[in-house]
């Protein structure tokens, strides 16, 4: 290490900008954050450095760079354009000790400006010794999609409550322990969820009966698959879970992102084949939360579509333990995206259907309430291998034969599957899927999708998808 990372109060000191093109005006930008006094010395300023002289929030010296200039500044930037004047600003700075960077000369500054990540007061900031900006700027993007948005009213929450608690809990380790509850746990989940009130209730709770664990469930939906679908709140509490229940569909890259000390226990369900019934699921998850333990029930696609999770959410609630929903992108969306069809469309559906190939506790499917055509698209969840049934029922409730379908196995992934074809055909269309869940859409839009046509397309899934 180089150089050594710190962080510099500028908070009612002088700093000084040399300079007045873009790269002085974002340099202004980032000061003015700071509550430094600031002063720039530019002949032809940009328009924002004369609008922020206009309201008196910097001295704007519009002339040449003097040596008087460096007396009582904290810092200085320059970025003059004129490698020359560039050069003798920072040899004057350095000779009477004064922090200077030059905007792209590395070689010339006493300390280099990392890229940040601002969640005031929380701090990030990512430097390569300036061998390589581009990566420390796609690190900062990184960690700007990771990060909370109030990870900084989280910061300061902590800060009006650690007098509190040090007033109150002598014992050190004890005092840490409760900190920690705060910082990193269904508390601070009320927080950074917005709900500042509870936050604070549930704190001083805390701090009245000690420091006792206390156990959370959160419902995540993991998606169709592709890792990189994942919300950011999903990924977070993966990284937060102390242990994970998942289904057998979550695919293996999506397991990858759970925290590496987290227990893991599956509780597999795959068309009516659970390997732990229902009920025994939802003791598990309490009896874990319970325990004190942060848990996470982590199921396929979105947890309330054909999921289950509007089951284990009342049984949690009933059970008084703290919940957190993430919902999930589903597997119509990610399938139907992948395989490039649009679910909706003006000139072929204003509606979109979501129906199951099973019933209650996996019982076959039923005729009953089964789509009736019209300018419309049905997604069909766990269809396959009720597709000659599936295809009876809809041409029996008035669906043409010649109704675009099309079957979507294991969508979003690296190995997906995509066939298309008739309505008439989708018994002799499934049995192109075996490996994998499936889903079938069904209707006019397919007829727009790039694979339409083809019976056994082996399709990349778009790297363009991406979770907002």
């Amino acid at each position: 290490m180089h150089s050594l990372p710190i962080f510099l109060s500028l908070n009612q000191r002088e700093a000084l900008i040399v300079g007045g093109g873009e790269a002085a005006t974002q340099k202004l930008r980032l000061l003015k954050r700071t509550g430094a006094r600031i002063t720039v010395i530019a002949k032809n300023p940009s328009a924002e450095i004369e609008a922020a002289a206009v309201t008196d929030e910097i001295l704007l010296l519009r002339r040449a760079f003097r040596l008087d200039d460096i007396r009582n500044q904290a810092v200085i930037f320059a970025a003059t354009g004129d490698e020359a004047e560039d050069a003798e600003i920072s040899r004057r700075a350095q000779d009477v000790g004064v922090p200077v960077n030059i905007v792209d000369g590395p070689d010339l500054s006493s300390f280099l400006m990392p890229a940040i990540v601002d969640r005031d007061p929380v701090l990030v900031a990512i430097g390569t010794g300036g061998a390589a900006p581009i990566l420390a700027r796609r690190l900062r993007e990184q960690f700007e999609r990771l990060l909370p948005a109030r990870l900084g009213l989280l910061a300061r929450f902590l800060d009006k409550w650690k007098h509190p608690i040090r007033g109150r809990v002598s014992d050190p380790a004890t005092r840490r322990r409760v900190m920690e509850q705060l910082s990193d746990g269904p508390i601070a989940d009320l927080l950074l969820a917005g709900d500042d009130t509870a936050a604070d209730a549930a704190a001083a709770h805390l701090l009245a009966e000690g420091a006792v664990e206390r156990g959370s469930v959160a419902l995540v939906g993991a998606g169709p698959g592709d890792p990189e679908l994942l919300t950011l709140k999903a990924l977070r509490a993966l990284s937060d879970a102390d242990v994970v229940f998942y289904d057998e569909l979550v695919a293996p890259a999506i397991l990858d992102r759970i925290r590496r000390d987290a227990e893991r226990v599956p509780v597999g369900k795959r068309r009516a084949q659970h390997s732990v019934p229902q009920a025994e699921i939802a003791e598990r998850l309490i009896a874990a939360a319970r325990a004190g333990k942060r848990v996470v029930r982590l199921k396929g696609g979105d947890p309330f579509i054909f999921g289950r999770g509007g089951e284990e959410v009342q049984a949690v609630r009933a059970a008084g333990i703290a919940l957190t929903i993430v919902p999930g992108i589903s597997a119509a969306l990610g399938c139907a995206a992948s395989a490039e069809i649009p679910l909706t469309h003006r000139d072929h559906a204003s509606a979109l259907v979501l129906a199951t190939g099973h019933g209650q506790d996996g019982t076959p499917f039923s005729n009953a309430g089964v789509p009736a055509p019209g300018h419309k698209t049905i997604a069909i969840y766990m269809g396959l291998a009720q597709a000659p049934r599936l295809t009876d029922a809809l041409i029996a409730a008035g669906h043409a034969t010649d109704t675009p379908v099309a079957l979507i196995e294991n969508g979003t992934r690296p190995d997906q599957k995509i066939t298309t074809g008739r309505l008439a055909d989708l018994p002799r269309l499934a049995l192109h899927h075996t490996a994998g869940p499936t889903l079938l859409i069904v209707g006019e839009t397919v007829r727009l999708s790039r694979y339409w046509g083809e019976t056994d397309a082996p399709a990349e899934t778009p790297s363009a998808l991406a979770a907002e």
